[in-house]
């Protein structure tokens, strides 16, 4: 992202904020405090920022990354999860997830999620929905929703089993273990790798190779591909919705939410 884009060439929402250097946009995920955690409020400034950039014709490839060094997102607020007490609030921030990861993935302009650190949850989802996947030798990715009694709800394992297969799909969905960005590189989930120095710039160049194929070729080619891959998604992504929401009533993801906040705010008084 460079810091020196012209002032009205940048726009910052509550919990986003757009730069854009044509041919490119970076739209960065801009809650830092929370390593980028997603909310329903940052979920509708993405999808009025993905419409708003969509009829900019100086505008051709669209980046997303995560504001600071240490996450791309890492997922869902956990706080808000913990508020979910019947059905409203779980059920809200997934399908809303679900919503917009739909939306980047039928996005006519092409897509790129620029990781740094960690892409977990639905930070990974979001990212999964995107054309291609940069990210630094130190990141880590993983869907460790299983680990709080949950499980990934924003259509993250249906992309995952067109990609890795079944396998892949149980280890990393089932068992909630993060992976580091070579092992991610070597089963296909990421595009390229690069070095925390200088990422930018590399995602960048990348980003810039991109914008100049010739754009009409390049929509039909990625309207093509998601054609001939869908199957009855919508209503795969409808019942992880429903079950997500479900389980986040049972009293064993109720307790371990609440371990896992008790524990953070540990970590934070010891840091």
């Amino acid at each position: 992202m460079s810091k020196e884009s012209a002032p009205d060439n940048v726009k910052d929402y509550a919990e986003i904020r757009i730069e854009i250097e044509p041919p490119i946009a970076w739209i960065i995920l801009n809650r830092p405090h929370r390593l980028n955690a997603i909310t329903p409020k940052m979920i509708s400034e993405i999808e009025d920022a993905l419409k708003e950039l969509h009829v900019r014709e100086d505008v051709k490839v669209i980046i997303f990354a995560g504001s600071g060094d240490k996450a791309f997102s890492a997922g869902a607020d956990v706080n808000l999860l913990k508020e979910s007490d019947t059905t409203y609030s779980g059920y809200t921030l997934t399908i809303g997830l679900s919503r917009l990861a739909a939306m980047i993935e039928e996005y006519p302009k092409p897509t790129i999620a620029a990781i740094k650190g960690y892409a977990l949850g639905g930070g990974f989802e979001l990212a999964l929905a995107c054309d291609y996947r940069l990210a630094t030798e130190n990141a880590r990715i993983g869907l460790p929703e299983i680990n709080l009694g949950l499980l990934p709800a924003g259509g993250g394992m249906q992309r995952l089993l067109k990609m890795v297969g079944v396998a892949r799909t149980k280890e990393l969905a089932m068992l909630g273990e993060q992976i580091d960005s070579n092992e991610a590189k070597r089963i296909g989930l990421l595009t390229k790798v690069f070095p925390s120095e200088g990422f930018d710039e590399e995602v960048k160049k990348f980003a810039l190779r991109v914008a100049e194929i010739p754009q009409h070729a390049l929509k039909a080619v990625k309207l093509a591909i998601r054609a001939e891959s869908e199957s009855s998604f919508s209503s795969g992504s409808l019942l992880e919705s429903f079950l997500f929401d479900l389980l986040i009533t049972t009293k064993d993801s109720k307790e371990r939410i609440e371990a896992f906040l008790s524990h953070r705010k540990q970590q934070s008084k010891v840091e």
